[in-house]
């Protein structure tokens, strides 16, 4: 294969990982994760520099060049890699041990968590019982669970099937219990649901969170009268010939080829997690999955094959289409747990997963019948390692929109005082200031009204922009200004995936001054 003279970073830096399902308690005594890191959606990286074009002529040689390139990057202890070209699997293999200094080597069989990309497996599930009749993906989700709760009475039933598998329910992402990785079931997490606000009216706009997918699990379960894990397994997995796919952690020891994960915390120290040390039937559906890295490529073949014999094609191509708008690129869009966009002419679609200690992407492009999936673990995915690949491979030479940037003009359209819920239950003011060039965001934490912070907000795309809010020198919170059709004002949110603003209206003094 000829080398690529495209840098892989423009590719890497498009993609957004998705990763799964919360995170757990740690072991008695350790502290326990801090909601910040819970994993998920943000905005493109600011760079991939140090991820370098793919070097060598075959296709061994620019996997093991993208892939130990990552790994050194991360400090991941071990990756397994799959790739399918031209709808054929074409490789896979594996890079480092499966824990760190254990001189046990990572093999093309080594079992991973694959974090959030249970998701789409989840919708799948779902449209299978659309297909038979059996759901309506456009009906209230109460018709199928019908002592679902939400705080605010009634809100509940403006939720379907349809918001969820979108991430366009607005449900906060998080779990309404401090017992989520406990053997909990979903039959029982399901009234803690009941002191949870909707952040916004459902499909006011997208914002990622698990929740959605621990409910769409449980209607599978209350719809079929088979234990959730049990119907993937026997639905999803075994006729898509995944044999390695389990929720199982026990099964996953007894192969003896399985990783451990390895989560990294403040200050350096790094807690090991095999795959039984923590369990979430609550988190299932959103991302407690194990599989392999073929398996995963075995998966993304299968729906650009038109999905026998697990999926119709119209429910496959529905699984995959662009179905709602991110805000985060003009062409970035979400389908049902999967996401999909422009890379110079080529529709990739990707997803990605994390669990403390796991990391994972898989991204395929059916027009070219290519897909590569690369499991890790250690937290963070290699997805700049993903995209490398697949621009070694692929070489495209077609367009990719650009960012489109605004300014001042524009900007002052964002102005106000907002009200923000946070996803933990507490609240804060937000007021939004443009002083000459600059967007300034200011937020007071409602439990102490003297303290405020005051950062400002860099624009990486149209309506979305960076915030340094810890402090530390580097942009890392990404807000989205949200408008709302026939509104009376032309912006009424401001949304990242731990918090929502909502704006407050200005008081109208008389002579219609404000």
């Amino acid at each position: 294969m000829k080398r690529s003279t495209v840098s892989a970073a423009a590719l890497a830096a498009l993609l957004l990982l998705l990763p799964a399902a919360g995170q757990p308690a740690a072991p008695p005594g350790e502290a326990t994760l801090p909601h910040s890191t819970l994993p998920g959606p943000g905005p493109p990286p600011a760079s991939l520099s140090d991820i370098l074009l793919p070097s060598g002529d075959t296709l061994e040689e620019i996997v093991a060049s993208c892939v130990q390139q990552d790994m050194a990057i991360h400090g991941t202890p071990g990756a397994a890699v799959a790739v399918a070209v031209d709808g054929v699997m074409a490789l896979e293999a594996g890079f480092g041990e499966r824990r760190r200094n254990s001189g046990l080597p990572v093999t093309a069989r080594t079992v991973f968590r694959i974090g959030s990309i249970t998701k789409m497996m989840t919708a799948a599930g779902i449209l299978q019982l659309a297909e038979t009749g059996l759901v309506d993906l456009h009906a209230p989700v109460t018709e199928y669970l019908p002592d679902f709760r939400l705080a605010v009475p009634g809100s509940a039933s403006t939720v379907t099937l349809h918001h969820l598998l979108t991430h366009s329910s607005s449900i906060p992402d998080t779990y309404a219990t401090d017992e989520l990785f406990t053997p909990l079931s979903l039959e029982e997490w399901l009234p803690s649901m009941a002191v949870v606000e909707l952040h916004a009216p459902p499909g006011s706009f997208w914002n990622y969170s698990n929740p959605n997918f621990s409910l769409a699990g449980l209607v599978i379960q209350r719809v079929t009268g088979t234990a959730y894990p049990e119907y993937l397994e026997s639905s999803v997995w075994e006729p898509a010939g995944m044999d390695a796919t389990t929720f199982d952690g026990g099964a996953v020891e007894a192969t003896g080829d399985f990783s451990w994960g390895h989560h990294r915390v403040p200050g350096g120290r790094e807690f090991v997690y095999s795959p039984t040390d923590y369990v979430s039937p609550v988190a299932a559906p959103s991302g407690m999955a194990f599989s392999t890295a073929g398996d995963m490529v075995r998966w993304a073949q299968l729906l650009m094959d038109g999905g026998a014999p697990v999926l119709g094609q119209e429910s496959t191509r529905t699984l995959q289409a662009p179905l709602f708008w991110t805000h985060y690129r003009a062409d970035m869009w979400y389908g049902y747990g999967v996401f999909s966009q422009i890379f110079e002419g080529l529709g990739l679609r990707h997803h990605g997963g994390n669990a403390p200690g796991w990391g994972s992407i898989l991204l395929w492009v059916p027009e070219r019948r290519f897909a590569v999936a690369i499991l890790a673990n250690e937290d963070a995915g290699l997805d700049a390692a993903a995209a490398c690949i697949a621009q070694g491979v692929l070489q495209p030479t077609g367009d990719t929109p650009g960012r489109e940037l605004t300014g001042p003009e524009q900007w002052r359209w964002y102005r106000g005082r907002y009200e923000v819920s946070h996803n933990d239950g507490l609240l804060s003011r937000a007021s939004v200031l443009l002083e000459g060039e600059s967007l300034l965001l200011e937020i007071v934490p409602e439990d102490d009204p003297d303290t405020s912070t005051t950062v400002e907000l860099v624009q990486i795309f149209r309506d979305t922009f960076l915030a340094d809010m810890d402090g530390d020198g580097t942009p890392e919170t990404d807000w989205t200004f949200i408008p709302a059709t026939g509104a009376g004002l032309p912006v009424v949110w401001m949304r990242n995936r731990l918090a929502v603003g909502t704006r407050i209206p200005p008081v109208r003094r008389p002579g219609g001054r404000t």
